[in-house]
C-alpha cells in the first residue's frame, strides 16, 4: 500500500512502482490524497489491469473479504475504524 504525498509523487508512482511490477506483487493498493482516489493495479495474467475509484467499493482479490470505499479516506470527518471494520465484517460471508 502507497500513500501518495505531494513531495514523494513521482518517487511512489514511478521508481516504487516498478519495483512492485519487477517482482510481481499481486495487488497494490495506491492511495491518492490529492486525488481523492485509489487504485489497485491487480496482477492478472495478461498483465496488471488497474481499477480505480473514488466512490462505491472497491474489494481485494488476494484478502477475502475485504473491501473499502473509497470516500472513507477522504470525507470530513472520517468515519470510525470501528464503524468501517464492522461493516467489513458485516457483508463477509466467510466469517
Amino acid at each position: 500500500m502507497e500513500i501518495i504525498s505531494e513531495t514523494t509523487r513521482d518517487n511512489d508512482l514511478g521508481r516504487k512502482l516498478k519495483i512492485y511490477r519487477e517482482h510481481l506483487t499481486k495487488e497494490i493498493w495506491i492511495i491518492d490524497p490529492g486525488e481523492k482516489t485509489v487504485q489497485i493495479p491487480k496482477l492478472l495474467k495478461e498483465g496488471y489491469k488497474i481499477q480505480k475509484a473514488s466512490n462505491g467499493t472497491l474489494k481485494s482479490s488476494i484478502i477475502p473479504g475485504f473491501f473499502i470505499h473509497p470516500e472513507w479516506l477522504f470525507i470530513s470527518p472520517r468515519p470510525k475504524v470501528r464503524e468501517c471494520f464492522e461493516e467489513i465484517l458485516a457483508s463477509n460471508e466467510l466469517l
